[in-house]
Parts: structure tokens; C-alpha cells; sequence
């Protein structure tokens, strides 16, 4: 008989057959800390990340703020004159809505640490009406047909127009679709050239830039405004409103976040400096100059006028 087939107690098993499949408290305790210590490197690059795309994406913002106002305030700069040909030195008597204009652009300077004040006049959009018949040399009374608006609300007695893209005139009086012009600014006289009909006839006018404080004309930030004087609403922050300085106006936020802006007449035209900010504080930065904790840029150019 063959004993291992009658052996009642097979032989033992080694120790570690014995031992049940896991992990000692240690190795726990050990793989936790492990696991704990990646998230935390990777919360701390995330949120890293995540501050420097956010203060990049203000950075942009406020570059592209500083850049469209440049672009628009040099693009206004370089009409000065246009459709106001006549000389310097009578400036002020045709343009006799604006006290004390004697340059174009005319330049007022702020008080201090104030922004200055740019006025322009020139005849900045496109043709509002053409000649419906022809005027010969000498005429008085033009009579217009309108390309765009309506006739009462565009022409005003003492407007300025540029007719023909060649003399500035004067309106004396508005009577159902003719104008009674005058080509000299306080006498009647008629004006210099011959028109065909058809001739364009443009509206001058005046655009002034000014920085608005936080806190003014219904703003929670500063802004660069341009101000139109023949329109008669204004936009701001997505409505038209009425606007009541003198019923002629247009505001535009031209760009927001623009705190300061200054100009220096130089022989190579004018140079424009402004300073921008951002729109939203890092809590992470305190500016060395003004200790707050907002980034800012500054920006210059030099801009000739072409007329």
C-alpha cells in the first residue's frame, strides 16, 4: 500500500502561502501622501496657469483699448481741415460756434495732471445731399436733393458745408430743400465757382476728444469720449439716449480704461500720449506709481494732418 495515499495530515504549507493579498498601514499611509502630493502640484500648476492666461488676456485687452483709440483719435486728426478751406487767421469767424478757435486741431490743455481736450473741424462723413440743379458762379440759394437724413434735421442756419469738394460756404437760411449760402463768413456773398447738379455737398463739423473719470456721464471706469456735434444722440455702453448739451451731439465711448491723454503740437504734426489701464485688478500686482493693482501702458505717435 502506497503511504501517501493513507496519510490522514498532508505535509504544511510554507509561511507565506498563508498571508492574505493587501497593503500594510504604512503602504497606505505612504501611497496617500504620494497621491495627496500630486494633486497639490497639479491644483498649484492650474491655478498658476489659470492667473497668468488671466492677466495675459487684461494685458491684450488693455493693448488693443490703447491701440483702437490711438488709430481713431490720429484718424480724426489727420481730416483736420478738410472741407474748411479758408485761412488760418479766419478760423475763429467761420467757426463761430467754437469761443477762441484759432488752430486746427486746437489743443486745449488740462489743468494739471488733467487730460487735454482736442478739438477738431472738418467735414468727417460722407456727402449728405447733392445739388438737384446746377449754380452758376455768384448764386446765393443752392437747391439740394438729400442722399441720406432728412432735410430739416440736417441743415441748421450757420452750419458750414463743403460743396463740390472745393469751397466752404456758409448757411444763411434753410427753406424746403434750397439753402441760402454765402461764401464769406459774417457778409452775404455768393459763392466763388460753377456747380453742375449732382455736385456733393458735405456737412462740416466738429469732433472733440476728452477723457471721462470713472463715476461721470453714467461710467464706472474711465474712457476716452469722442464727442460729435451733428448727431443728436449719443451712444454708450449698447443705447441710444438723448443728450442735451446742445441737442447736436454725439458721444461715443470711443475706448474704455483710458486714464490720461495729452498732446503736444511738434513741427512734424502732433504728438498723442496716452495711458491706458487695465479693466480688472490683480490681486497679485501692486503698480510701483499709483499702488493699486492696476497694470497700465503708455502709448505715443506722432500724427501729420494732410490739409
Amino acid at each position: 500500500m502506497n503511504p501517501s495515499k493513507t496519510n490522514p495530515h498532508p505535509p504544511a504549507l510554507p509561511p507565506a502561502a498563508h498571508r492574505c493579498g493587501g497593503f500594510t498601514l504604512v503602504e497606505l499611509m505612504s501611497a496617500t501622501f504620494v497621491g495627496l502630493m500630486l494633486i497639490a502640484m497639479f491644483v498649484a500648476a492650474f491655478t498658476q496657469q489659470r492667473r497668468v492666461y488671466r492677466k495675459e488676456q487684461l494685458i491684450t485687452e488693455m493693448q488693443q483699448n490703447a491701440r483702437f483709440a490711438m488709430e481713431t483719435i490720429s484718424r480724426d486728426i489727420r481730416m483736420a481741415g478738410y472741407g474748411l478751406d479758408v485761412p488760418e487767421h479766419q478760423l475763429n469767424t467761420w467757426v463761430s460756434w467754437l469761443p477762441n478757435f484759432h488752430q486746427n486741431p486746437m489743443i486745449s490743455s488740462g489743468s494739471g495732471s488733467d487730460s487735454d481736450v482736442l478739438t477738431i473741424v472738418a467735414a468727417f462723413d460722407e456727402p449728405v445731399a447733392a445739388l438737384s440743379s446746377g449754380a452758376p458762379s455768384g448764386s446765393q440759394t443752392l437747391s439740394v436733393s438729400m442722399l441720406r437724413g432728412n432735410f430739416g434735421d440736417t441743415f441748421k442756419p450757420s452750419d458750414l458745408i463743403f460743396i463740390g469738394k472745393s469751397e466752404t460756404l456758409r448757411i444763411e437760411d434753410v427753406n424746403s430743400g434750397q439753402l441760402v449760402v454765402s461764401s464769406h463768413p459774417t457778409s452775404s456773398r455768393g459763392i466763388r465757382h460753377t456747380y453742375a447738379a449732382g455736385t456733393p455737398v458735405e456737412l462740416v463739423g466738429t469732433v472733440e476728444y476728452e477723457i471721462v473719470p470713472g463715476g461721470a456721464w453714467g461710467g464706472d471706469f474711465p474712457y476716452l469720449a469722442r464727442i460729435d456735434s451733428l448727431t443728436q444722440y449719443y451712444w454708450f455702453r449698447g443705447g441710444n439716449h438723448s443728450y442735451g448739451r446742445d441737442g447736436r451731439q454725439d458721444l461715443m465711448v470711443t475706448a474704455g480704461y483710458i486714464e490720461e491723454m495729452q498732446f503736444q503740437r511738434q513741427s512734424g504734426g502732433i504728438e498723442v500720449s496716452l495711458r491706458a489701464r487695465t479693466s480688472q485688478p490683480d490681486a497679485y500686482y501692486v503698480h510701483p506709481t499709483f499702488k493699486d493693482p492696476y497694470r497700465r501702458m503708455n502709448l505715443t505717435s506722432l500724427v501729420r494732418p494732410r490739409n
